[in-house]
């Protein structure tokens, strides 16, 4: 989640090159337009958005785990256009 913080001031500027040597292979990708209801609001002013799914224990308790996701967005010139990042416990 750290290099969350370096994309979101990149918005605008990085490519997907670069989210790709910060971040890594995403989990999934998909493309605008979309039919899936979750993405087909923001698919109307981007053309892409890639998706990062983390699991990992959550401190001493075996029975609790942290769940992080990144999604970033991307525009019709192939640049970082917005980021969304989330963290909870299960």
């Amino acid at each position: 989640m750290k290099n969350v913080d370096n994309i979101k001031v990149g918005v605008g500027k990085l490519t997907e090159r670069d989210v790709l040597n910060i971040l890594g292979k995403p989990n999934a990708k998909a493309f605008c337009p979309t039919t899936i209801e979750e993405l087909k609001e923001d698919c109307s002013t981007n053309t892409e958005v890639w998706g990062w799914y983390m699991r990992g224990k959550s401190g001493a308790d075996p029975a609790r785990f942290d769940v992080s996701q990144i999604y970033v967005w991307f525009d019709a010139a192939g640049k970082v256009s917005s980021v969304e990042a989330s963290e909870r416990k299960e």
